[in-house]
Parts: C-alpha cells; structure tokens; sequence
C-alpha cells in the first residue's frame, strides 16, 4: 500500500488481528477519527476537567499551515544570525524540544546556510563542560526551549552558559532566545533581560508533540533544513488524516499500535534503519509517556541490530522503518519472524519525516483511546520532577543527598557484582522487559557500552530491553517505568559524582554533580514506591570501564 506523500507500507498481522480488528472497530464505530478532527475531548475521558485539559493538547492537529507561514520568518532570523557572524546554535532543552533536534542533526544534511546545530539535555557535568569548553562564544546562539518556562534541565543550562559569556568579557544578551508558550516566566526573562528574541510557540502543542511547531522548526531553520518540504508532506498527511473509515492512516497504525497491546504484544520492537535511528529514540517517547499509564501501555524498543528469530517472544509487535534509497537489507529479516505481527514502512524521501510525525501523533492518540487512558498527560513525570525537587532542597539544607532505601545498590568493582545482578534477574518471565537507565555522560564509549549491555541481556534473557541516557528518558520512556505495565526491571547506572571538580549551577546551592545525581535518586524513590525491581551500580570515576565490567559480570552469570 502507498501513501500519497510517497510512503510504502506493508502490514502482516498474523495472530494479533483478533485483537487488532477489535480496535478498528471500536474507533470506527466511535468515530474516533472525526472526534479527533473535530477536536472532541470526551473521546477520551467523561470529566469535564480532563477534557479542558485534553482540549488544549491538540494544536498539533492543524500546525503544519500556521508554522509554513512563519518559515520565511525563520529564514530571515536566520540570515540576520549569519549576517551577525554566528556559525553555531545550541538547543538547550529537554524531552520533545531536544530530541527533534537530535532527529534533525543525526537525519538530516545542514544546507549551505547553515549554522552548526548542537543539543544539550544531560546534566551530566562532564557533558555541560566539554559543550562550553568547544564553542565559540560571541559566534554561537543559544536556544532555551521551554514549554512551561520553569523546566529545570533549560533554566539550569541558560545559567551556565549565561555566566559563561559573562566570565569572558561578552554580552550574552544578543546570543540568547527563547522558545516558550505565552504567558511563561522565561518568556517574561527573557523580554525583560533584553534577549535577542522570544519565539512564543501555540499553548495547545504538548512537548512530545511539538516536531513540526517552532520547537523543531527553528532549530530545523538553522540547519537550512527543507522546511517547506518538510511541511508540504505533513500538510498532505493532514488531509488524509480527514478522511473517515478503517482506511485512515491514523487509525489504521492506531488500531494496530492498541489492538496488539490487548493482544499481548506491547513490546512496540522499532526496527529503523542506521540513518532513521534518531526517528526511533523520537518514536518512544511519543508512545511510552503518552500510553504507558493506569497500568497499560506501549513499551516501545529501539533496536538498532536484530537477533536471532528465537529471542522474540510472543509479546513483540515489529516495525520496521526505512528510506527507500537505502539498502533494502532486513527484508530476509522479517520474512524469518512470520508468526510476529509485522509493519513496515518505506519513505520515499527523509522530508516525509514531516508526514510520519503527524501520522504516528494522531495514530498514538487513537491507540490511547483503545487503552482507554489520556494520552496528552504524564503525570509520573512530575512525580520524579517532585522527588528530585525535595532532594536538593534535603542538599540545600543538610549539604547532602539523602539515602534512598529499598533498592539493591553496588560499586562496579564489587565482587558480589555478579551474584548480585544474576539474582536480581533470576525468575524473569516471558513478556518482562529491561530498562538500562544510565545517568552517564553520553560519548563513543558509553554508547558502546551501553549497546551492548542491551545486546548481552536481549540476546541472554529473549526479553525485550530498553536502553535511555538520565535525565532524557525522564521526560519520555520515565513515565512509562512508573505508570506502564508492572512487567519492567529497571537497571540504574550512575558515575561518580567526585570524578571532576563540581560543576556549579550560576544561582543555585548546589552543582551539575549533584543535580544529576538527585535526579537519579529522584527517580529512584519514585521507581521504589512503586514496588518497581529495580537495581542500581555506580560504574566509578570512569564509567566506560565501569560498564566493562557490569558487561563482564553479566557475560560470567547470564546462561549463553
């Protein structure tokens, strides 16, 4: 089948099309894809606060018009940049803000007037320094992008980077803008500090939801991105998002997306290929923070290498993603997994990623309303958010983290490392997942790492494993650990706070050291009281050889 923005797709639904048709025909008698056209909140929830709520999330619905009417603004802020010699441009952001950057750097070839785009969203010390320690102040634009205005992650890194300039002898205030809703504390800062600009997003666009407003469109701006392509592509999806019947491309992947979790399979296995793997790590936090609540939920996998057949077990729905100018090499691959729900997808072009946003986004909201939950909340969010908060105010207080209690926790060099982990796994059943939360500088060495840890435990336990840098994953797949299925065991990875001198935060009491490290223990207490498995390791002062030798450990425990 072929979609008319140029995007192939073939779906096998094998043992899941009970199910599957169940939901289609829930959301065809329901008229789900009218409701969500004419923006009916009560197709998700009865209660009228709920439904205000849910009435203002929907602005992404119709964005792409407006934003193509903005992009020759954008060009022209653009050109005045390069005009005023800028050569770089950071997003400083966190969640839906940053990771549609990410997509845009690691999918996309910059224009020939392009900026040089980088992301922030660690609070990693090392990370924050090295960004600083590169970039050529006076020549480099700093994007605070912040829906609420008071998200700590963005406030935190405007400060340093602020003081930074400061520090060197420069002004910083025609190096920074804004992109917030109307109404925030940032954009009131930033009006008043005298900020190069304040881009005021719509209000009814949630973060996760955001790729194609002023979030992802300016950053995609500065790369000389085809924005008008880009757009072009989600316009023609929009209009077929209007037609009704199970032939809708929202409901269509929104009924198999739903459908395949009351069957079982909610082990959303995202197959993309090399060039599209920034649109996988996109994927899951628009499917696990707007599903994974109430108990249900998509846990979505991104798995950048296949298994052997055998290692997918019966809870797995796979979706496989590519351009069609790519090698056409996992074909043979899910040919051999026939028994196993299967979809793919083959764009004709990467500025179709306009219309696969619009479509996943509507087929995510449909799928909620098969789950029978909200999709535009995530309230587990703020309770980490909550925890975090009460932990450095323990700092601020006592000069200390607080202790967390009810999760087994080691150093990487203990010798009950192995015995430790291998009990903690023992007894993991069919349908469970594993979540690597690191809480690490991200780089070469521990992506490495990282990916094979997740390889090692696929591969050993057949379980589905996911794999997420701290703090990102708190604002996308966090949410699903506390409010998805009770089917997850969590694995936290932490680096020694001392193995540099303390990082500090410019206005506050404590120091990027600390303040990752109090998410982390945020997160933790919020995964305990839950009754959540989970287990921690400090890797050390070098956390790509403490990864060695949790991958060691494991290699001695695990059965090959």
């Amino acid at each position: 089948m072929a979609d008319p923005v140029g995007t192939t797709r073939r779906i096998e639904l094998e043992d899941a099309a009970r199910t599957i048709t169940r939901a289609r025909d829930l959301l065809v008698r329901e008229h789900a894809v009218k409701r969500l056209n004419d923006r009916d909140a009560s197709l998700w929830s009865v209660h009228q606060e709920v439904q205000r709520q849910i009435e203002d999330s929907l602005g992404w619905l119709g964005v792409a018009e407006p934003m193509a009417a903005v992009w020759p603004e954008l060009v022209e802020f653009r050109d005045g940049l390069r005009q005023d010699g800028f050569t770089h441009a950071v997003l400083l952001g966190m969640g839906g803000s940053s990771l549609i950057s990410i997509l845009w750097t690691k999918t996309f070839q910059p224009g020939p007037e392009a900026l040089t785009l980088q992301v922030l969203d660690s609070t990693d010390p090392e990370v924050v320094l090295h960004l600083g320690e590169q970039l050529p102040l006076g020549r480099t634009l700093f994007m605070v992008a912040s829906k609420s205005g008071t998200t700590t992650e963005p406030n935190a890194f405007h400060r340093y980077y602020w003081k930074l300039m400061e520090d060197a002898g420069q002004d910083p205030r025609s190096s920074f803008v804004a992109i917030t809703d109307p109404g925030t504390s940032l954009a009131a800062e930033a009006d008043r500090g005298g900020w190069r600009h304040v881009f005021l997003n719509p209000p009814d666009i949630g973060g996760r939801y955001s790729a194609l407003s002023l979030f992802g469109l300016l950053p995609a701006c500065l790369m000389d991105l085809d924005g008008p392509a880009i757009l072009a592509a989600a316009r023609a999806m929009r209009e077929d998002l209007r037609q009704d019947g199970a032939e809708n491309p929202a409901l269509e992947l929104g009924a198999i997306l739903g459908g395949a979790v009351q069957g079982g399979r909610d082990k959303v296995t995202l197959l993309c290929t090399p060039r599209l793997s920034a649109f996988a790590t996109w994927l899951e936090q628009l499917l696990a923070e707007s599903t994974g609540k109430s108990g249900t939920g998509i846990v979505p996998v991104a798995e950048s290498s296949t298994a052997a057949p055998s290692v997918y077990g019966q809870d797995r729905l796979l979706v496989r993603i590519r351009l069609a100018d790519e090698p056409d090499d996992g074909s043979s691959f899910m040919e051999a997994l026939r028994g196993h729900p299967r979809v793919e997808f083959s764009l004709g072009s990467v500025t179709d990623l306009g219309a696969e946003f619009l479509r996943w986004e509507a087929a995510t909201a449909l799928a909620g309303r098969v789950l029978g939950i909200n999709p535009f909340d995530q309230p587990n969010v703020q309770e980490s958010k909550d925890n975090t908060r009460d932990m450095l105010k323990v700092v601020e207080d006592e000069g200390r983290l607080p202790d967390v209690e009810g999760a087994p926790g080691l150093h990487a060099t203990s010798p009950a490392l192995g015995p430790l982990l291998s009990g903690w796994l023992s007894g993991i059943e069919p349908g469970s997942y594993v979540a690597i939360m690191a809480y690490l500088p991200y780089g070469p060495s521990v992506d490495e790492g990282l990916h094979a840890l997740q390889l090692l435990l696929r591969d050993r336990l057949r379980v589905a494993v996911t794999s997420g840098y701290g703090p990102r994953f708190l604002h996308s797949t966090g949410q699903m650990h506390k409010g998805g299925p009770a089917s997850g065991r969590y694995l936290q990875l932490t680096a020694a706070a001392e193995r540099m001198k303390g990082l500090p935060v410019p206005g506050s009491p404590y120091t990027f050291n600390t303040l990752i490290q109090a998410q982390a223990a945020g997160d933790l207490k919020a995964l305990v009281g839950r009754g959540r498995p989970v287990m921690t390791v400090n890797l050390g002062g070098n956390p790509g050889a403490g990864l060695e030798l949790v991958l060691n450990a494991l290699r001695d425990v695990l059965p090959g």
